[in-house]
């Protein structure tokens, strides 16, 4: 195990993979910082109130792009050994495939963590000066950094896999960048689930062509009913002949030429949308009768 590891220490220091790797994400980080600054100063040329950008959103950017560029590593690094034939020498010389995957393994994860130091090292050098500090609190950048290594030993672990079960160098590195936006992608469309908010179920107005809503009151008037209906929460009085017994649910269809303009009922704000109420024709017939005492 020592021998493999100190092997793949060396295979490691003289990796060209590796150092462009290890540059992609140190030019990134020292970017991120600059374009954040340009940034600021547009919003304060065109004269916007809050024309100040935090460095906390460009310093947690590193775990989306070491995910991507830990699987080409990975893919050239351990899949240089197929190609060379160094993976056939380690086991012709008695070492077991578990033993070579650890190996692997730990050379791939050491590659991650640098690269992601290597990110935080340029953003923090390129920020600090042109964005000030980091605002999250000091525990919780520490936290977010440590699940976001983490994460890329688990990606590493995935990726190793991956390389040491396919031979053709070519194949393995489509397969690794392809897995490491898939789940990238995944990540976000599951993050986003989770902190979306909470949408109440819709309220079903209409089936079949037709408002529908449950009798609340039946009041027989002699020559037809007045039902009053509830629409979810908004009580209608419906003049009908037919019966409808307390609790049916009936649907209404109003034709485009049933509309009548009336006048607006004193029980509008009480009750809900409505031409008019029963209790209404009772203080209109009191009226009336009044009138004709006098």
């Amino acid at each position: 195990m020592r021998n493999l590891l100190a092997a793949g220490l060396f295979r490691l220091w003289r990796s060209k993979s590796f150092y462009a790797t290890l540059a992609v994400m140190a030019a990134v980080g020292a970017i991120e910082p600059i374009l954040g600054y340009t940034a600021m100063l547009d919003l304060a040329a065109g004269g916007a109130a809050d024309a100040f950008i935090s460095l906390d959103s460009r310093y947690l950017l590193f775990p989306f792009l070491s995910g991507i560029l830990l699987s080409v590593f990975c893919a050239l690094f351990v899949g240089a050994e197929h190609s060379d034939g160094a993976m056939r020498n380690k086991l012709a010389a008695g070492h077991r495939r578990g033993t070579v995957y650890l190996s692997n393994l730990i050379l791939c994860v050491t590659a991650g963590i640098l690269l992601c130091l290597g990110y935080i090292a340029a953003v923090l050098a390129v920020g600090i000066p042109l964005l000030g500090p980091l605002r999250i609190p000091l525990p919780l950048t520490l936290w977010y950094t440590f699940c976001s290594v983490i994460m890329t030993c688990a990606l590493a672990a995935v990726f190793t896999l991956a390389a040491m079960l396919c031979q053709n160098k070519a194949v393995t590195a489509v397969a690794c960048i392809s897995l490491a936006y898939f789940l990238l992608f995944l990540g976000i469309f599951l993050n986003s689930r989770l902190v979306e908010p909470e949408i109440q179920p819709e309220r079903q107005y209409v089936e079949e062509g037709q408002i529908v809503g449950t009798v609340t009151e039946v009041t027989f008037k002699g020559m037809h009913y007045d039902i009053i209906v509830d629409f979810q929460g908004f009580k209608w009085l419906i003049q009908t002949t037919d019966y409808s017994p307390e609790g049916a649910r009936i649907g209404v269809k109003i034709d485009p030429d049933g509309f009548h303009i009336m006048r607006k009922s004193q029980y509008s704000g009480m009750f809900g949308d409505y031409s008019s109420y029963s209790a209404e024709y009772d203080e209109l017939n009191e009226d009336v009768e009044g009138e004709d005492e006098e």
